[in-house]
């Protein structure tokens, strides 16, 4: 979420969240990301090359990531991602959330990023193996700051790489860390792909019911008249109230199969956990402990 809006009430970041949260799903969940593979229940995501899966990633990143001084209102958080900023958004408004399906999508949602998994790769530049227990949040935000090769992201992903592993019995200099970041990126790259399909069924779902939000929000009062359509009491000023009024009628202009047809639903063999190089224990059992 952009830092340069700041609300300064919970009807202007209302705005803020439907508009960039439109903008940024509109850009991860369709056609021009993958294409959807496969009969019901038995589907995978289909990225045209990995660039582009990558690109994917990058998106579903800068959803999950935490924006800082977004609001001025007491009464409204002042750090919040798109992501959470939905189930703001469910406590705000519970009863529809609840009939369209927002709140069910957001939990389902918030359970799976929120997973932790225990992660053993092997990296030869140490001659061993290495183990960090990540959440699938923390690993996509990983995978998409290393693929940026920015040099302060490629510095703090880093030493998080050697913290985690440190924090889970390896022992790992900072200097050992840069050496095998390579070696890790390739690991995360891997499991990554293999859970591409289920990450573009969560935020597609999530999407969907966004959607479901708007055209209710739309249907109660049905005009293209921005300047007669409806808008929350609290909205500060016409910047925010423009913003919302826009993004409302522009998203319920979109349709249910539009949506739905970018959904996988994914394959059963998609949604086990990846397989790891080594048991948990092989550190234990390299450095010869008892």
């Amino acid at each position: 979420m952009t830092e340069s809006f700041q609300a300064q009430t919970p009807g202007d970041l209302e705005a803020v969240i439907l508009a960039e949260s439109f903008d940024l799903l509109a850009s991860v969940v369709g056609p021009y990301m993958y294409r959807v593979s496969g009969d019901p229940g038995e589907q995978q995501a289909i990225f045209a090359s990995a660039e582009v899966q990558a690109l994917f990633y990058i998106r579903v990143h800068e959803f999950l990531a935490e924006a800082t001084r977004i609001s001025l209102s007491p009464s409204t958080p002042s750090a919040l991602s798109l992501f959470s900023a939905g189930g703001w958004l469910c406590g705000r408004h519970p009863d529809r959330a609840k009939r369209t399906g927002l709140e069910a999508a957001y939990k389902t949602a918030s359970a799976w990023f929120g997973q932790v998994h225990r992660i053993v790769f092997w990296a030869p530049s140490v001659w061993r193996h290495l183990r960090l227990e990540l959440s699938m949040a923390a690993l996509i935000a990983m995978r998409a700051n290393l693929e940026k090769h920015q040099l302060l992201r490629l510095n703090r992903e880093i030493r998080r790489l050697q913290s985690k592993c440190v924090e889970s019995g390896c022992r790992l200099s900072l200097i050992e860390a840069v050496a095998v970041r390579g070696e890790f990126e390739d690991h995360a790259r891997g499991m990554l792909e293999y859970h591409a399909t289920e990450v573009a069924e969560l935020v597609g779902r999530y999407f969907l019911a966004l959607f479901r939000f708007a055209r209710e929000l739309y249907l109660e009062h049905p005009t293209n008249n921005l300047d007669a359509a409806p808008f929350p009491a609290d909205i500060s000023d016409d910047v925010f109230r423009y913003m919302y009024v826009s993004t409302v009628f522009h998203l319920a202009k979109w349709t249910e199969e539009r949506l739905a047809s970018s959904i996988p639903q994914t394959s059963p063999s998609f949604k086990r956990l990846y397989r790891q190089h080594q048991a948990w224990a092989i550190v234990e059992s390299e450095r010869g402990d008892t």
